[in-house]
């Protein structure tokens, strides 16, 4: 096996481009040496393709994404958002943010106020940080306020609050996080399956970690 790659610790959508090529070639069982012999450029180049610390050339992402079989016209305009993004100052973001107007309507098509899809919880390895990328689709929707949310999935605004805290030290249900994923606007199936394949992976990990807390006069009752 091939060394273990480091965690994308920025944020932000050269940070989710990142993420988004590891789920990618993680999909496809691909190890960096084999992603390198089917594109011809180096470990080092691909490596840092997905760290998230910069872009990537898009003849590298390119690269990159039809070795793993990805959409290249798909994967285009998800390069040219982070792009965008990586290139817009900080007091423009603000001033994007800013002017939305509180309780507007979700997006219906996964591209957020800027353009781009929607966050990912590739790397989200606690439910900590799983919650970290459920905030960050809030943002990505607008930052829209409790009780727009509250309006839009139906439940009271006190259980959303509830829901969307960072401490919880167990994962919400999978229904209430699709239900959270589309009160944002995210309708595209293969984007909630991401959110359902990392809480499967995160509960299959709380789950274990119980049992291991079972004392062992109660395992060998």
């Amino acid at each position: 096996m091939g060394r273990p790659e480091n965690t994308i610790s920025g944020s932000g959508a050269v940070a989710d481009f990142a993420q988004q090529l590891r789920l990618l070639r993680q999909h496809e069982a691909l190890t960096i040496r084999q992603l390198a012999a089917a594109t011809g450029f180096s470990t080092a180049t691909l490596s840092v393709a997905a760290s998230g610390r910069k872009l990537p050339s898009w003849e590298v992402a390119r690269a990159y994404v039809q070795a793993c079989g990805g959409d290249t016209d798909d994967w285009r305009m998800r390069w040219e958002h982070a792009a965008r993004s990586s290139r817009l100052p900080s007091a423009l973001r603000l001033t994007a943010r800013a002017g939305h107007a509180p309780g507007a309507p979700a997006r219906s098509d996964n591209r957020g106020l800027l353009g781009g899809p929607a966050p990912l919880p590739v790397t989200a390895e606690t439910t900590g940080e799983f919650m970290d990328c459920l905030l960050r689709v809030k943002i990505w929707a607008g930052d829209p306020p409790v009780r727009t949310l509250s309006r839009r999935t139906g439940l009271p605004p006190s259980t959303v609050q509830d829901f969307l805290r960072r401490e919880r030290r167990r994962l919400p249900a999978v229904e209430a996080i699709c239900t959270f994923l589309k009160a944002c606007g995210v309708d595209d199936w293969n984007v909630i399956a991401e959110w359902i394949y990392a809480w499967r992976r995160l509960k299959f990990a709380e789950s274990s970690e119980r049992r291991n807390h079972v004392p062992r006069a109660l395992m060998s009752a």
